[in-house]
Order: structure tokens, then C-alpha cells, then sequence
């Protein structure tokens, strides 16, 4: 039975803070008509106008996607009518992007926004941390083995975590709503930057 090496274990944490690059911006739009999935970015007149709204200011149909639609029956005298509401998602290409979106959609009636979803590099904002993570281990371990007069042979165990500080994850809240009959209103909380932590915990082989 082979005898468990001597070793010594340490750890290390890093927290990097990382920037959104661009992001989605969810908007419900009030229609008077319902339309299918298919037709409703071709047909819903409200629909339409928005769509040629964010083409006004540089952002293309085809970064305007369709995600939900809620239908709403009204009755008549005469006949029921049924609207709907139509959900919608805009993707930016850019942080640039997203206050012309809210100029858009302050311009058209019964449209707000639903909120914001920032999007971030996380997979290199975590890379980055557990880099730095493991060097602050690594410089431990050489401070460990130098006080207790011994030499560091290589690491024999490692486990590694990463995780979001904030504790909504990458969708954080804005607040934009459109025209209504009554008046204009229009108001936007941005925040587009969070904190990724890394933790290390190394296991060192020493002689």
C-alpha cells in the first residue's frame, strides 16, 4: 500500500469586473388586430410601424424577433373584435444601440419596454479571474513551502469555480415606456457592468 504524499493545500479567489457589449431589448406592443406568428411582423399594423421605426434608426428586421404573442377577445355589440399584444425581442449589436431603440419605441403608441437583458464576454471575464485566481494560489503555496523550508514538486490536486456576483444573473431591469393616448412618458435605469468571481483551491505535492 503506497504511502499518501506529503502535501499542502491553498487557495485562491480573484473577482474581475466585466462590461456588457450589447444587449436585448424585450418590447410589448399593444395590437388592435391578432395575427399569427407568421404574419405578425408582416401585418400587425403596430407591429409594422415599430419595426420601420428601429429601420429609421439603423436596426434591421432581421434583428427584430418575435417571441411571444398574448390574444385578447373583445366583445361587441355588433361582433367581437380580438387584439392582441405582441412581445418582441431586439437584438443590438452594440451598447450604442440601445438608447435608439428606446427612441424608437418612445415614438410609436401603446409599446414599451419589457426590459433589458445585458449580454457580457463571460466566457473571458471568467477565464480572466481564475487566471488570477491561480496565480495569487500559486503565490501562497510558494510563501508556504519557503517558510516551512521545503520544496514545491508539483500539484497534485485542483478544483476551480466560477459564478456570477450578481445574484440576478445577466438580466438586470430598465424601465422605457412608449407613447399611450394620453401622454409621451419615457425613462430608462441602465446598468450594463457586473462582477465575475473565481475561486481555486490547489493541492501541492512538497519534498
Amino acid at each position: 500500500m503506497s504511502e499518501e504524499p506529503d502535501t499542502i493545500t491553498v487557495s485562491g479567489q480573484a473577482t474581475v469586473m466585466v462590461a456588457a457589449t450589447h444587449a436585448h431589448v424585450f418590447v410589448s406592443v399593444k395590437g388592435a388586430s391578432s395575427f399569427g406568428a407568421d404574419q405578425a411582423l408582416v401585418k400587425a399594423r403596430e407591429v409594422v410601424s415599430l419595426v420601420s421605426a428601429l429601420e429609421g434608426v439603423g436596426i434591421g428586421p432581421d434583428r427584430v424577433e418575435l417571441v411571444g404573442i398574448a390574444s385578447e377577445s373583445r366583445h361587441g355589440r355588433i361582433a367581437t373584435a380580438t387584439a392582441a399584444t405582441y412581445r418582441l425581442k431586439v437584438r443590438t449589436a452594440s451598447l450604442d444601440q440601445v438608447p435608439l431603440v428606446v427612441d424608437a419605441v418612445g415614438t410609436q403608441r401603446n409599446t414599451g419596454i419589457d426590459h433589458v437583458e445585458w449580454r457580457y464576454p463571460e466566457d473571458a471575464g471568467r477565464e480572466e479571474a481564475l487566471g488570477q485566481a491561480l496565480a495569487r494560489a500559486s503565490g501562497k503555496a510558494s510563501a508556504v513551502a519557503t517558510a516551512l523550508g521545503v520544496q514545491l514538486k508539483g500539484v497534485r490536486r485542483l478544483t476551480e469555480s466560477a459564478y456570477d456576483q450578481d445574484s440576478g444573473g445577466p438580466q438586470l431591469r430598465a424601465i422605457a415606456v412608449g407613447r399611450t393616448e394620453s401622454a409621451p412618458a419615457l425613462d430608462l435605469e441602465v446598468m450594463h457592468r457586473k462582477q465575475l468571481v473565481a475561486n481555486v483551491e490547489v493541492t501541492y505535492r512538497i519534498g
